[in-house]
C-alpha cells in the first residue's frame, strides 16, 4: 500500500500512539457512517416510488453492514485483536462502494458528497491501522 509507505517515511520518528490514531479514525469513520445512514433512512422514507425504495434499502443495509463493522473494529482494536481489526476494517470500503454502485444515475448530490467523505475516512482508518506494531 503506497499510502502507508509514504506516511511511515514522514512519521518514522514522530512519538505519535498509532493504536490512538486508529482508534480515532474508526470513531470518526463510525460517526459519518451514523451520520450517512441516518440521511438515508429518511431518503428511503422519502421515496416516492418501490425502485428507489428499494435502491436505498440496499443502502441501508450498507450504511448498517459499515456500523457493525466499525464498531467491531472498535472492540477488536481494544481487545488488541489486531487479525480481527483489518479483517472488520478491510470490509468497510465495499459497503461504501455499494451504495454507490446501487443508486448509480440516481444518486443524489449529498449522498455522493457523504459516500466520498466516508470512503476517504474508512480509507484513513484502513492507513492507521497498518501503522500499529503487531
Amino acid at each position: 500500500m503506497k499510502d502507508l509507505t509514504v506516511i511511515r517515511q514522514f512519521l518514522p520518528t514522530h512519538p505519535y500512539d498509532p493504536e490512538e490514531v486508529t482508534r480515532t479514525a474508526i470513531s470518526l469513520s463510525l460517526q459519518y457512517a451514523n451520520y450517512n445512514h441516518d440521511f438515508i433512512i429518511k431518503a428511503k422514507a422519502e421515496a416516492k416510488d418501490r425502485l428507489t425504495q428499494d435502491l436505498y434499502a440496499i443502502c441501508d443495509t450498507g450504511y448498517g453492514l459499515l456500523i457493525s463493522e466499525l464498531q467491531d473494529s472498535i472492540q477488536s482494536l481494544a481487545n488488541k485483536d489486531y487479525s480481527g481489526l483489518e479483517n472488520s476494517l478491510s470490509k468497510c470500503p465495499r459497503f461504501v462502494s455499494d451504495c454507490q454502485n446501487a443508486l448509480g444515475d440516481m444518486i443524489t448530490p449529498q449522498i455522493l458528497d457523504g459516500s466520498k467523505k466516508q470512503a476517504d475516512i474508512v480509507s484513513m482508518s484502513i492507513i492507521a491501522e497498518g501503522l500499529i506494531q503487531k
